[in-house]
């Protein structure tokens, strides 16, 4: 636990100096095909989502430090960006456990000020926030941290920006940490039945193809259809369903 906590710590003290390349969900060349990365895997059974302010911009997930799922930046005031990451552990105590021990690690360990601000409901479960204040290069550092245990494994989000533009930006850090989401599957978390029906056999299409001219249009007519009909879910979640569906047009089998 105590590596999983320095890790996303470490990671708002290298976001400001940029040295994590991030690009956007339109970008075409994101890594697909190449190697896994912990972005587009789930470390546990279910896969966790979570949506991001508009126009936040995906950190290249090469570049993330495990347990970090997911890592996406906004633009700030200063050379401070406004940042928000996602970390998964696989625990066996309780939520009240897991959140003393999270305080003594950032109190005793990391030297932070942390604050519990009680109960918090994500879309996925009841889980707490708590507020982080630390100090930065670039000064000081407020966090949210939203933290949801289920089925043996924690699911960590935590938003950071400086505190003196903390105000501007909390409505849409509690916005996102409301949107968590723990799936047993990418499809089942579109709400709409026919739309998710529809979606479900287009992939399931994706199994007939043939020629490597007939797999490159469905590729581009795929992410078109997540970007503009599917636009609500968000960043993070077209970056795992269009990882998805990558798979399986340019599969061999």
């Amino acid at each position: 636990m105590i590596t999983l906590f320095n890790n996303v710590l470490k990671l708002f003290f290298l976001f400001p100096f940029f040295l994590f390349g991030a690009y956007t969900e339109r970008d075409s060349k994101i890594g697909f095909g190449q190697a896994e990365n912990p972005i587009f895997e789930s470390r546990s059974v279910s896969i966790p989502f979570f949506i991001p302010p508009d126009g936040w911009e995906c950190v290249n997930p090469q570049k993330l430090t495990s347990p970090i799922q997911a890592a996406f930046l906004g633009k700030g005031q200063s050379d401070f960006r406004p940042s928000l990451n996602l970390a998964t552990e696989k625990t066996d105590v309780t939520l009240k456990e897991y959140i003393k021990a999270v305080r003594k690690i950032h109190e005793s360990e990391m030297n932070a000020q942390w604050r519990d601000l009680g109960p918090f409901t994500f879309s996925s479960g009841k889980g707490r926030l708590a507020e982080i204040t630390t100090s930065s290069p670039l000064g000081v550092v407020k966090m949210l941290q939203g933290i949801l245990v289920q089925d043996g494994c924690a699911y960590i989000l935590t938003g950071a920006v400086l505190k003196d533009e903390f105000s501007s930006w909390q409505k849409d850090l509690l916005n996102t940490m409301h949107s968590l989401m723990v799936v047993p599957d990418l499809f089942s978390a579109i709400a709409d039945l026919s739309q998710r029906s529809r979606l479900q056999e287009i992939f399931r299409s994706f199994d007939h193809l043939s020629s490597a001219e007939e797999r490159q249009i469905q590729w581009s007519r795929l992410q078109k259809i997540i970007l503009d009909d599917f636009a609500s879910m968000g960043s993070h979640w077209h970056l795992l369903i269009l990882k998805e569906g990558h798979k399986r047009i340019f599969s061999e089998s």
